[in-house]
């Protein structure tokens, strides 16, 4: 195996996986960088069509996160639940809820999930966390000469003020124009668009008397996220109400039940 890494500082050692490919078929070539998604939009950056496949590597999910502590067990039992009609044992679903918190905790960066199979340690873990931003802010500067690196840091800065609410351009990060802040926020959604065909969406529905919000929309399929073990589901069933499909998902801390929506011809689970 030939491991190319920070490939997109050559355009010529790009050009050359090509005769690699046919001049040593039995190699096993793998070419990766930071900053490959922005060079791809170089015309004298290409790739050789039809030579090429490509992989992103991400977090861990939570099954993964199972897998990686050990309950590989806990992960079948959940992934029976999800693909059966009935409910999860009161023990097992003690289990995933305590297991779910340590991994909001951990995340699924794997060094700081590694850290903490072997030592349980929030420090260890919260340390590893600030070192890896740090180091991502550090690495902004790559994109010096393709973008101005400043609006980059500001959105870079502002963003877990932001996360997981909607917001404006204007007023994003303090003293950034609004054009700047659409210019670096669309960069960092290109690159997470190259990662998955579809793209997070939501849906809100809004009138004088009342709003109507959706968190996510998987596909057609409606997903409202509740914090506790009870709250209404309005919009999801204003959502379906409307033309939405016939089944609606709800994730919350109770245990997983399938349930009739208000109307007869609707279904939540």
């Amino acid at each position: 195996m030939l491991f190319l890494d920070e490939v997109q500082e050559s355009a010529r050692a790009v050009r050359r996986l090509r005769f690699l490919h046919e001049e040593h078929p039995e190699l096993a070539v793998v070419a990766a960088g930071s900053l490959m998604e922005v060079r791809l939009r170089d015309r004298d950056f290409s790739f050789p069509v039809g030579r090429v496949t490509y992989r992103y590597v991400h977090p861990f999910t939570f099954f993964e996160y199972l897998d990686a502590s050990g309950r590989g067990v806990l992960r079948a039992e959940l992934e029976r639940a999800v693909a059966g009609p009935s409910a999860l044992p009161e023990a097992i679903h003690g289990q995933a809820m305590e297991m779910l918190r340590d991994y909001l905790l951990v995340g699924g960066m794997p060094a700081a999930v590694s850290a903490w199979v072997e030592s349980r340690s929030p420090t260890m873990v919260r340390q590893l966390q600030r070192d890896l931003v740090q180091a991502f802010a550090d690495d902004l500067h790559k994109y010096r000469g393709v973008r101005d690196p400043e609006p980059l840091g500001a959105a870079f800065d502002a963003l877990p003020h932001h996360y997981g609410c909607r917001f404006q351009y204007a007023g994003f990060a303090a003293e950034s124009r609004s054009g700047q802040m659409k210019a670096a926020l669309g960069q960092a959604l290109r690159s997470r668009q190259l990662r998955t065909r579809d793209p997070p969406w939501f849906w809100v529905a809004e009138s004088a008397r009342a709003n109507s919000e959706i968190d996510f929309l998987v596909g057609d399929l409606p997903v409202e996220i509740k914090s506790g073990k009870s709250g209404t589901l309005k919009s999801l069933h204003v959502f379906l109400a409307r033309g939405g499909g016939r089944t609606g998902v709800r994730l919350y801390t109770g245990r997983n039940a399938r349930r009739a929506a208000r109307r007869s011809s609707l279904s939540v689970g």
